[in-house]
């Protein structure tokens, strides 16, 4: 059940979509698995409705494309929203071993997400659903179709039967067979997130800044600074219900440090994986963060400074892996010297299969300052007023990771500046600059918009460059 059971989203909109013959549905890929599926009353009556959702919207684009220029347009200003479901009876589960249910949200180039339910919220109807199937004691899997997060927080707080949440984004169009390869157990799930799922939306920085939240679609500012993703909420001490990097498993892995060494290059981390469970093969990623020194300057809690994936292990079965960590990975900005520089002090390992589990593992000592790169100011510091900094936190904090480095590994890095890359730049040219810009972005002619063009002199291209150079 759910609006994406039938009518899976399998990519983002606008140059994320796809004009393929056929996609497969999470439906279509459990009926190839030969599943006994008792909610088809169910499944027919979201498809009716739909496809009637589907032809007004069409009808509404075919209007809207007669008052504008480029009938993109139209599409781009009018996206389609999926209509809810009828709700979930005691008929559509009788008998039912467990309740699959798929949220589904549409999002990509000419549709940001909104605050509002039914997108970065749970729908009203979606709600009393989930709600239902857990009074019903039926053990549910929860699967999120969507490119981003959807708030989850009271929904798993106030349910017992939520057994299982799997996190598909857009898969394509063969993500039907997919998940039901997953949800089988004839593949084990090895993928990480990759941002960070909130507890509250309200706990993002600047969260009622983004996008059409302030009013301002015209200059969006940046006031995170450095802190941004992962590194705000590891850095600020607010706990998300997802951690960066986070994913389960069918399986268990231990993850154990072999040793340690560096070059001026880098440090190569070497660890020992192994799967520890006794029934299914898998994947781990094996993640490595860093702790930088802190000075009272803007530095991060920690940062993903490295990471591999394993092959796929039986259980019982161990692998080595060799983590080389680039010596820039080490570095800082620092904006008044205008400089990528390594500072003297103690760094922190921490290693794990995700930031919530990262373990503090070792220390690496680098004696001097070495500046790994120096950058050329291009414009005068902007006007945005940044969050305010954690560094007195972020200074404590330090204090008792780095006392901790005294039981553990520790090695000397002596790291080496980066060569110097020369960028060439041609010849003057007798081209006026204003011809010059087209080349950069792009310019069908000068009648019709670049948005939702398509290429002609190479078929399949999203654009062409400019005709002004043609010939």
């Amino acid at each position: 059940m759910g609006i994406g059971a039938e009518k899976t989203i399998k990519g983002g909109t606008g140059s994320g979509d796809v004009n393929n013959r056929e996609s497969v549905s999470i439906y279509a890929g459990m009926k190839e698995k030969n599943s006994d599926i008792v909610s088809e009353e169910w499944l027919k009556d979201y498809h009716n409705r739909y496809e009637q959702a589907r032809t007004e919207w069409k009808e509404q684009i075919l209007e809207a494309a007669k008052h504008v220029d480029n009938p993109f347009d139209a599409y781009a200003a009018n996206p389609f929203a999926m209509p809810d479901g009828r709700a979930v009876t005691n008929e559509d589960i009788k008998a039912a071993e467990a309740a699959i249910y798929v949220i589904s949200r549409i999002s990509g180039e000419g549709k940001d997400r909104r605050k509002r339910k039914g997108d970065y919220y749970l729908s009203d109807q979606e709600e009393k659903d989930l709600y239902f199937l857990n009074e019903q004691k039926i053990p549910t899997v929860l699967i999120i179709n969507a490119g981003g997060p959807v708030e989850l927080t009271d929904l798993l707080a106030g349910t017992e039967n939520i057994c299982a949440i799997l996190n598909i984004s857009q898969l394509g169009q063969e993500g039907g067979n997919a998940v039901a390869d997953i949800l089988f157990g004839e593949f084990t799930p090895s993928g990480k997130l990759t941002t960070t799922w909130t507890k509250r939306y309200d706990d993002c920085p600047a969260a009622e800044e983004f996008s059409y939240l302030n009013g301002n679609l015209e200059t969006e500012e940046y006031a995170e600074g450095i802190y941004v993703g992962y590194r705000y909420f590891d850095s600020f001490g607010i706990e998300p219900l997802f951690s960066f990097g986070y994913g389960l498993s069918y399986t268990e892995f231990d993850i154990r440090l072999c040793g340690i060494n560096t070059a001026s290059k880098g440090v190569t981390v070497t660890v020992e994986v192994e799967n520890t469970g006794t029934t299914y093969s898998g994947k781990e990623v094996v993640q490595i963060y860093a702790s930088l020194p802190q000075d009272g300057s803007r530095k991060e809690f920690r940062r993903l400074v490295g990471y591999e994936k394993t092959e796929e292990l039986k259980p019982g079965e161990k692998e080595i892996l060799n983590i080389v960590l680039p010596a820039k990975a080490f570095a800082s900005f620092l904006e008044e010297q205008q400089e990528w520089r390594i500072q003297a002090g103690a760094y922190g390992i921490w290693i794990g299969n995700s930031l919530s589990e990262a373990k503090l593992s070792a220390g690496v000592k680098v004696s001097a300052d070495v500046m790994m790169e120096k950058t050329k100011k291009l414009e005068d510091h902007s006007e945005v007023v940044e969050i305010k900094d954690c560094a007195e936190e972020l200074c404590r904090r330090a204090e008792e990771w780095t006392a901790l480095l005294e039981e553990l590994p520790n090695v000397s890095f002596e790291p080496e500046a980066e060569e110097k890359k020369v960028c060439r730049f041609p010849e003057e040219t007798e081209i006026p600059v204003e011809d010059l810009i087209s080349l950069l972005y792009g310019n069908m002619s000068e009648i019709r918009s670049t948005l939702g063009a398509s290429g002609i002199k190479v078929p399949g291209t999203a654009g062409e460059t400019s005709e002004a150079l043609f010939e």
